[in-house]
């Protein structure tokens, strides 16, 4: 092979290597900097709402809670050492059974600060966990009030994927194919048989 280009695939092999390292770093749960929705730009809005990492995570509680699109939906968060806790104070009956996951992905939109996890808690118990470059990927492609978001099914396959037990850290499913109708049901089915049945709706009304 001529040198130059070996010089070629080098830079090549140089530049892949690189950018795998960039990305471990970038998704790491404990990376030292927190995860921007720059990546997903095309989702950025101009509306006080619906502004990224616009407000303070212990009061991020109060915004959905007093939100018009709240659906009566009322939770609680705290922040533990690196994790914020999100707790479900009331999920009223007549709430779609996707209301609490809704509200998971508001979080991550809109919750500013650093943490490694979103953690779901009930009564005070950490049931799951969502790492924080998860919970802001979501986050910030999730649009509500308005047209404009990203697929919500889209969203929810990424976030049933990566929704992890507290006590293990193992996810809770590794069913996930990649085949997008079988991976649309699984995660539809661990939405509403296991996060909501295990978590939101502990506090049913």
């Amino acid at each position: 092979m001529e040198f130059a280009k070996l010089g070629q695939h080098m830079n090549i092999l140089n530049t892949v290597g690189s950018l795998a390292l960039l990305s471990t770093v970038l998704l790491a749960p404990n990376a030292l900097y927190a995860t921007d929705c720059s990546a997903w730009s095309q989702f950025n809005s101009t509306q006080d709402y619906l502004e990224s990492r616009s407000i303070d995570p212990l009061e991020v509680d109060d915004a959905l809670n007093a939100s018009q699109f709240s659906r009566g939906l009322e939770i609680t968060t705290e922040l533990r050492d690196r994790e914020l806790w999100i707790d479900i104070l009331s999920f009223p009956g007549d709430a779609p059974v996707v209301t609490g996951t809704a509200a998971i992905m508001k979080v991550g939109r809109l919750a500013g600060g650093e943490f490694d996890a979103l953690v779901l808690v009930d009564n005070g118990t950490p049931i799951f966990l969502v790492d924080e470059p998860i919970a802001r990927e979501v986050g910030c492609q999730f649009i509500w009030g308005r047209e404009g978001g990203e697929n919500p099914i889209h969203l929810l396959r990424i976030l049933m994927k990566n929704l992890k037990r507290y006590d293990t850290r193992q996810p809770v499913t590794t069913g996930f194919t990649g085949h997008l109708l079988g991976d649309t049901t699984l995660a539809m089915r661990i939405n509403n048989e296991v996060l909501a049945q295990e978590w939101a709706f502990s506090a049913l009304e």
